[in-house]
């Protein structure tokens, strides 16, 4: 929804025109943010609920501190663009503790039992699991010509679980042509990251590589919270949606019963930001992809 609003209030000074304004949008897109342009060319953003404005952001401000510049503003017109809404995963535990169910599925399947086909059958049947295992250690294969083996293990065989990694413990770059990162792309990432961590709200910017490499983080130390999920919802790591039981996510924001997560690509990489429950996703996630089209065009 595109719209162009006249200043129709009357004979109102600008702070009293804009309040009129902020409660027609709120009746018109009920609980919603919306990116608000003036004639003059600045933008900022409300986030309106139940007929009243509920936070503000103006570059890299927020809340009154935003809402006492945008009430500045006069001329009358303004053009409202809606956000578009971020995809939302909810997850009712604290972060830690997914973190912790993770790490602790990742080490289970990292000791998954393999056992020889032919040991899985006796004169009687079938054995179970745990019996099964123990014929391997009593009785090995005498015959040559061994049988396939049987692979106890979840549907998908192929990958392998990628343990987590701590910010002073990740993982080099490959050391290949196509990896290896050049020096002005190094100092542009750095860069952007920093610019990222001056946005109201956020408290930790990470970057990590697709398969859910560490590669930068700036921020409070708060911020490794965020990269150790990243790894978790890494593209390589199918399994992801094993450990949460909800898929990937790859663009959107994770709410945890005490934080948010929010994610965005960028380039061949994630970007992972962490912000309060109470700080506006829509908000903040704005301000960030406005800063990451600015830095794929550097």
């Amino acid at each position: 929804m595109d719209m162009l609003l006249q200043d129709t209030f009357g004979e109102f000074d600008s702070t009293q025109r804009l309040k009129n304004l902020i409660q027609l949008i709120c009746q018109l897109t009920g609980t919603y943010e919306v990116l608000l342009k003036a004639e003059s060319g600045e933008e900022g953003i409300l986030h309106c609920s139940n007929g009243t404005i509920r936070n503000a952001a103006y570059r890299n401000l927020s809340g009154m501190e935003a809402l006492s510049i945008i009430i500045k503003w006069s001329k009358g017109k303004y053009w409202l663009e809606e956000l578009p809404v971020l995809p939302v995963r909810t997850i009712h535990e604290p972060l830690e503790k997914v973190l912790s169910d993770a790490e602790r599925i990742a080490a289970s399947k990292a000791n998954e039992i393999i056992v020889p086909a032919t040991d899985l059958e006796t004169s009687e049947g079938k054995l179970g699991q745990k019996d099964s295992s123990a014929k391997v250690t009593e009785k090995p294969i005498s015959d040559e010509r061994k049988e396939p083996a049987t692979v106890i293990k979840t549907e998908k065989e192929e990958q392998k679980f990628v343990p987590l990694t701590k910010p002073e413990e990740s993982r080099p770059l490959p050391a290949s042509a196509e990896s290896v990162a050049s020096k002005d792309k190094f100092v542009k990432d750095d860069t952007i990251l920093k610019e990222l961590t001056s946005i109201s709200g956020i408290k930790g910017i990470i970057m990590a590589s697709m398969d859910g490499t560490l590669l930068k983080m700036h921020g409070t130390e708060s911020g490794a919270g965020a990269a150790q999920l990243l790894a978790l919802l890494g593209e390589a790591l199918e399994q992801t949606g094993e450990v949460f039981e909800k898929g990937k996510l790859i663009h959107g924001s994770i709410e945890f019963a005490d934080k948010k997560i929010l994610l965005h690509p960028f380039q061949n990489n994630y970007i992972g930001s962490e912000i309060d429950l109470e700080t506006s996703s829509q908000i903040v996630g704005s301000e960030i992809e406005k800063l990451l089209e600015k830095g794929k065009q550097l």
